[in-house]
């Protein structure tokens, strides 16, 4: 697929481009640290691999010199398994979004727009009507981020093995404006 230039007015002061994951970028992504208490954000080495599998739906953002910014998915690798054996993926009208923004770049006011840049890709892209996203309770920051971009939560669940807690936030497309139902 070729690259998809995002426009959008953004504190990044350019244009956000979205296009196919390299081998080079799966590296790179794999190789960010993010600081506690973000670090189970953080990839390894090994994950390297997962993002260059086509059903994963990874796609690269970068600015208009090619700086690596981050990275979105859409579908299946953007679940959490503990909640689909919940059956909190049931409703099959949304599109699964996950996202991740290079370290050094969050905590920047840089959120919304990179946000908007991976909404609009997926709208394109998949036609999506709504989407949902997975993000641990404790993350104030990104669920002010997340609900700021209209996403409201639907559903939360607790990883037991692990005592994590996450939401589950949905959001309609400015489309189709329909609400989207949790389940």
């Amino acid at each position: 697929m070729s690259s998809s230039h995002v426009s959008s007015t953004n504190p990044l002061s350019s244009p956000i481009y979205i296009r196919a994951i390299t081998p080079v970028d799966a590296s790179q992504i794999a190789q960010w640290r993010y600081p506690p208490p973000y670090e189970i954000y953080s990839l390894s080495p090994e994950d390297a691999e997962s993002l260059m599998r086509l059903e994963f739906q990874y796609y690269a953002a970068q600015d208009d010199e090619g700086a690596l910014l981050g990275y979105f998915c859409y579908g299946d690798d953007a679940r959490i398994p503990a909640a689909f054996e919940q059956g909190l993926y049931a409703d099959g009208s949304l599109t699964d979004l996950g996202l991740g923004m290079r370290p050094d770049r969050t905590g920047r006011g840089l959120g919304t727009a990179f946000l908007s840049a991976g909404l609009t890709f997926g709208e394109r892209l998949f036609g999506a009507k709504g989407f949902r996203l997975t993000v641990a309770a404790w993350n104030v920051r990104a669920v002010r981020l997340y609900e700021k971009c209209g996403f409201s939560a639907a559903d939360a669940f607790t990883i037991p093995a692990g005592g994590v807690s996450f939401l589950v936030m949905t959001r309609s497309t400015p489309r189709t404006g329909q609400a989207q139902s949790p389940r």
